[in-house]
């Protein structure tokens, strides 16, 4: 008989009681918020490339460098590809047009500050769901194993005799298995967790790196002199 027969996937529903359905939506919403932050947390969707070498990360910030005042103007109104490029054109469009390159480098400055900050946040915010949702597992398991041995020891103390098994086998099998499939979700998702917030963190430093460098070759620092 195959492994996942008919058979096997009705027993394991009837097993799993009413933890089934809140199992399978946690499951489901864990591998969702894995393969989401696959994605947001990767080289091409934070700097517009596949690689974190020096040369394809500074390949955009150049090209803002050979611009003008105006075309940087036009630049930030672009859609932005990639998180790099957010960050950019959210400094560029606190630039004032004032005349006072100080002036508008602690603007530019200020813009891609902010930036950043939001982009932490959204990183944090998608990593602590992933968290919140192993521990939920675990948890979930837990009250599932909890709950069926309840049932079990109450067929125990409601018979004058010793029960029969079969009586027995819903609430050790609701215990076992709520117990098994929360860990195995939960244990995936905590190393996905620890993996993407580890990467978070080099994507990070990496973004930071590359706004800094935009700022000091579109916008030096004035050194003024007292003569």
């Amino acid at each position: 008989m195959s492994l996942f027969a008919v058979n096997d996937w009705e027993w394991f529903y009837k097993s799993e009681g009413i933890f089934f359905w809140p199992q399978l939506l946690l499951a489901t919403f864990s591998l969702v918020h894995v393969l989401a932050c696959f994605y947001l947390l990767s080289g091409r969707y934070y700097l517009g490339n596949g690689l974190l070498s020096p040369g394809r990360l500074m390949g955009g910030i150049q090209r803002h460098a050979r611009l003008d005042r105006s075309e940087r103007k036009k630049e930030a109104e672009k859609a932005p590809a990639n998180l790099l490029e957010y960050v950019i054109s959210s400094g560029l469009k606190r630039e004032k047009s004032l005349g006072n390159p100080e002036s508008d480098r602690i603007e530019v400055e200020a813009g891609l500050q902010d930036a950043i900050e939001s982009v932490y946040i959204g990183t944090e915010r998608r990593l602590g769901y992933l968290g919140l949702f192993a521990q939920i597992n675990m948890l979930v398991g837990l009250l599932g194993t909890v709950v069926g041995m309840v049932a079990s020891f109450q067929v125990i103390s409601q018979s004058n005799t010793a029960p029969p098994p079969r009586e027995l086998a819903s609430g050790v099998s609701q215990a076992l298995l709520t117990t098994i499939v929360g860990l195995g979700v939960a244990i995936p998702s905590l190393c996905a967790h620890f993996h993407f917030r580890g990467k978070s963190l080099r994507l990070q430093l990496d973004l930071e790196q590359a706004a800094s460098q935009f700022l000091s070759e579109n916008f030096p620092e004035t050194v003024s002199g007292k003569g």
